[in-house]
């Protein structure tokens, strides 16, 4: 079964609370001190300060009232950790779609895990995106009903794969674009070819369409043959002459 790792271990660890009513600074300090006590950590890591860093350069809000805050880290080994914070009342967290945010996803990212984390935050997004009763998070009853909603999440390989065709491309790919730039710039081209070629075919032409103009051929040109040409095939046609004029 194609389990979202961290997030199941999450789960299986107990790192999944309710928080109280708050505004979404106390809430990332509370889910960040719940996060800080696993082993993953190194001591004396800021966690609390680069989740507000990361906030500070692009809301990470995904949709329905779901938001995955996260820090990264320069370490080179290291784990992929997560925990979840359920708000029964709801946090603005200042998207602009109404919904107020009652599920947070909180990772912290070493620069190993980096193509792990940009993995598990697809499947997560294609999975809420497959649940049928995603517009009704906000109604979720206690910690146990939204334990058992994720235990459907991240083991779930149906929803998983329905989600695969349904799955909000555009709102994935600007919560995930500032990684993706950051691994060109930083020359981790290896594990973005590996990222890339486990994802649907909508979802890297949205990418495609969305990066920067010099850094559309090197996303194209990472990706296997048979691929490739399923995203050609779903980029509009500017963006399919800018692509074969630049190659």
């Amino acid at each position: 079964m194609n389990r979202i790792r961290a997030l199941s271990k999450a789960i299986d660890e107990g790192r999944v609370i309710e928080l109280p009513p708050s505004d979404k600074a106390e809430a990332l300090r509370l889910l960040s001190a719940c996060l800080a006590n696993t082993p993953a950590i190194p001591n004396g890591f800021g966690l609390l300060e680069g989740v507000l860093r990361r906030e500070a350069q692009s809301l990470t809000y995904l949709s329905y009232g779901v938001a995955s805050p996260h820090a990264r880290a320069d370490h080179q080994t290291g784990e992929l950790a997560c925990a979840i914070g359920w708000s029964p009342s709801g946090i603005e967290y200042g998207n602009s779609d109404g919904w107020s945010v009652h599920l947070l996803f909180m990772y912290y990212v070493p620069a190993s895990a980096q193509h792990e984390y940009l993995a598990e935050l697809s499947k997560l997004a294609r999975a809420i995106e497959a649940d049928k009763a995603k517009h009704e998070l906000v109604n979720l009853d206690d910690l146990e009903g939204v334990i058992e909603r994720l235990r459907r999440w991240s083991d779930g390989e149906q929803e998983e794969e329905d989600a695969s065709r349904q799955a909000p491309v555009s709102v994935l790919s600007g919560l995930l674009l500032p990684d993706i730039i950051e691994m060109i710039e930083e020359g981790r081209l290896n594990d973005l070819r590996v990222f890339l070629a486990a994802q649907p075919a909508p979802e890297i032409a949205e990418l495609i369409a969305t990066v920067r103009d010099q850094d559309r051929c090197l996303l194209f040109r990472m990706l296997p043959r048979r691929l490739a040409q399923e995203v050609f095939s779903l980029l509009d046609f500017p963006a399919q002459e800018l692509l074969l004029s630049n190659m």
